[in-house]
């Protein structure tokens, strides 16, 4: 790890995280109490500052364009700053938008989602320099999320869940039913799949438009935020005010032959009359992994025996409740999380000023930033 100097009485919180489309550059947005906000640009490989710029107003948030070559950041104010990524300097602005931004998404090549102090989402053309339309859940917003192709808008607030079809400006209906007090976490697994969770402790995967629920389930790792990586195959949660976070492999692709083979294998085991050999077959289920996970289902339920049935429950149960990793690094809690987008390397910033770098793959710290 990088040697991180002696942090002040009051570190800059490190308010966002984004990597560059090619992966190659790291962007956070931070913000030193009493003073004014800056975004840092970092060289991944080389670990190297490229640039910064100081003048980033109050509690930024900071999102690399889709085409990489230049930085949008929502700074509190009307105007948002365009920043070139390799010199820091500001390159132009979006706006003026109708409240102070709080936050921002890209929404596909030319287009943002801006949230506003007002808590109402605009979607900014930046082609025709303006609001192309305006969605709102309520006066307050608990989560909130835009697909990665900018199909989809997701807001969640005061018991209501909506979402909408950015291309067509309409509402998909009947996604959600309202429920009181529901708070939910969005990240995106696709264009078309959304995982939320919520705080009632549970993970849901639902297909859209349809609403479908594919997948339920808990995981340790609790629901404050949320990050996906599809390249990594990995879930990464972040209970609320933690300075930890857990991993998960988590992936959707259908099992292959040879896995098919090897569970039917192992579940055959899982019915012998020797112990040890029932133990170490349940072991092997779990190290197959989450492309496993619907057969283990079906086992559970399908079983030629109570024991079969019971070791693929608990499989399966291990496999999708349990991190793999337990990420220890912060010194306070974690406020941002980013994976690059080939899926071998994910950020963590947190209000103790530290940027950490991490190997998804085995859970091991590969370096540390500071802002």
């Amino acid at each position: 790890a990088l040697a991180l100097p002696a942090l002040a009485a009051d570190p800059p919180v490190v308010r966002s995280l984004s990597f560059s489309p090619d992966g190659t550059l790291l962007a956070a947005a931070a913000q030193a109490k009493g003073q004014g906000g800056r975004v840092v640009v970092w060289d991944v490989a080389g670990r190297k500052l490229v640039s910064t710029y100081d003048r980033a107003g109050e509690a930024p948030v900071a999102a690399f364009a889709p085409d990489g070559k230049t930085i949008v950041v929502a700074n509190g104010r009307r105007l948002l700053p365009v920043l070139d990524p390799k010199t820091g300097e500001k390159a132009g602005e979006i706006g003026p938008l109708p409240a102070e931004a709080t936050g921002l998404a890209p929404a596909g090549p030319g287009k943002w989602v801006v949230r506003g102090k007002d808590n109402v989402f605009r979607l900014w053309d930046e082609k025709d320099k303006k609001v192309a339309a305006s969605y709102a859940v309520g006066k307050d917003v608990w989560g909130w999320g835009a697909s990665p192709g900018g199909k989809w808008l997701f807001l969640n607030g005061a018991g209501n869940q909506k979402i909408w079809d950015l291309t067509t400006d309409r509402e998909a209906d009947g996604v959600f039913k309202p429920q009181q007090g529901r708070s939910d976490t969005p990240a995106f697994l696709g264009e078309d799949h959304l995982l939320l969770g919520s705080n009632y402790g549970s993970h849901r995967l639902i297909e859209l438009p349809s609403g479908k629920e594919l997948l339920r389930f808990h995981n340790e790792g609790g629901t404050g935020a949320i990050a996906y990586s599809p390249a990594a195959g990995m879930l990464a949660c972040r209970y609320y005010s933690s300075a930890t976070v857990a991993l998960t492999p988590l992936t959707f692709r259908p099992p292959t032959d040879a896995e098919k083979a090897r569970v039917a294998e192992l579940l055959k085991a899982c019915d012998s009359d020797d112990y040890p050999t029932r133990e170490k077959a349940a072991a092997a289920l779990v190290e197959l992994g989450p492309a496993v996970e619907p057969l283990l289902k079906a086992a559970s339920t399908d079983g030629p025996s109570a024991e079969v049935r019971m070791r693929a429950r608990v499989a399966r149960e291990t496999i999708l409740n349990k991190p793999k990793f337990t990420l220890a690094g912060h010194a306070d809690e974690v406020r941002a999380m980013a994976y690059s987008p080939d899926g071998k390397v994910f950020a963590t910033g947190g209000a103790d000023g530290r940027v950490i770098l991490w190997d998804p793959a085995t859970g091991k710290e590969q370096g540390r930033l500071a802002p």
